[in-house]
């Protein structure tokens, strides 16, 4: 008959006393081999975890309050405070005790029966006690800002968060400087650090945290920005003729490494009108990360003549050897793109259009 008795190596499975030497379970395990409770373990190492916020050090499972550590901490805490509780209320009974056998006011016992019937012979008192909450954590609310402009230094004033009780009392508090800090210490976006992230920790060291907290962390930026932009006089035309397209060259610098490129049509406006006749002082814009830099530039529309016929031939015709022409009677009907039609009599000829002639070559 089978005798039957515990694993000597596991306490927990019986064995054939003399049949085997330790159960199924512990050979394999002293084997190497897979047993069930490595399933087990595996399916408590992949349970998703997230670091305790009372602690800062400990993990613990996705949605719990704190790890065990801090329960156990809270719980031998709570134990504390039970046992203080109960030895004051001790305290009380005993002193009242006292104060009632030494109590001797004179009556006659008589005058206390009907009393004592009444009430049952029971003695009530009351007195205040405090009950301290205690910290439990803090998150963020609203997020310092991240984007800053040149020379600005980094702003948490305006950022806020809440601290959480164990009683679940919850308080909103600003940043201010007596209960946090933050971390690089005095950090000014400055033009070497355009276009570069700059990493920053926001820490809680107000009451209930028994060492700094970082409640935030995140990339704050100066983002890069033009910081030169011209056109380039020597390869841009000044004077256009009319409906005649802008040819400028735009020039740009970069804060980030202080790189210059020239830039495509279609990177930047302008207010330039083609068929706008005279001078123009013309802005060039161009967006970039947001910001809009401009430059000027002064160019001219000439008007474009696209007809022109004599309509008077001048009273002289007939000239000397170097003699000067005489425009009397002359008249001519010229067309324009945008001034349309014109007519030029006399002088008006000579001032406003280009006449090719020489007085000093005969038979013209």
């Amino acid at each position: 008959m089978a005798r039957y008795v515990i694993c000597p190596r596991c306490e927990l499975n019986f064995i054939d006393a003399d049949e085997q030497e330790f159960c199924e379970v512990c050979i394999k395990e002293l084997s190497g081999e897979k047993t069930f409770t490595d399933d087990f373990e595996a399916e408590e190492a992949a349970e998703e975890t997230e670091l305790c916020p009372i602690c800062g050090e400990n993990y613990m499972t996705y949605g719990e309050k704190m790890c065990e550590e801090c329960k156990k901490k809270a719980a031998y805490e709570e134990e504390e405070m039970e046992e203080d509780e109960d030895k004051e209320d001790a305290s009380w009974r005993s002193y009242l005790d006292d104060e009632d056998d030494d109590l001797d006011l004179g009556i006659p016992d008589s005058e206390f029966e009907d009393e004592d019937e009444e009430d049952d012979g029971v003695i009530t008192t009351s007195f205040s006690i405090t009950i301290y909450d205690e910290f439990y954590g803090i998150t963020v609310k609203k997020e310092p800002r991240t984007e800053y402009e040149l020379d600005e230094k980094f702003d948490p004033y305006k950022s806020t968060y809440v601290i959480t009780m164990i009683s679940g009392a919850t308080n909103e508090i600003s940043y201010n400087d007596e209960d946090f800090y933050y971390t690089p210490k005095d950090l000014t976006f400055t033009m070497a650090t355009a276009g570069l992230a700059q990493h920053v920790y926001v820490y809680y060291k107000g009451e209930g945290a028994d060492s700094p907290i970082n409640v935030w962390n995140g990339a704050c930026l100066l983002p890069d920005f033009v910081t030169q932009m011209n056109v380039v006089a020597s390869t841009s035309k000044n004077e256009y003729s009319y409906g005649e397209e802008l040819n400028i060259s735009v020039r740009v610098k970069y804060a980030k490494d202080n790189i210059e490129r020239t830039l495509k049509k279609d990177e930047y406006t302008t207010n330039y009108n083609s068929k706008k006749v005279g001078e123009q002082n013309i802005t060039i814009s161009y967006l970039y990360n947001g910001k809009i830099k401009e430059t000027t530039f002064k160019v001219t529309v000439v008007d474009t003549i696209t007809a022109v016929s004599i309509a008077g031939v001048p009273n002289r015709v007939s000239y000397g050897y170097g003699d000067v022409i005489d425009w009397t009677g002359a008249k001519v009907n010229v067309t324009y793109s945008a001034a349309g039609a014109v007519t030029y009599v006399g002088d008006e000829i000579k001032k406003n259009l280009t006449v090719t002639y020489s007085t000093l070559t005969s038979g013209q």
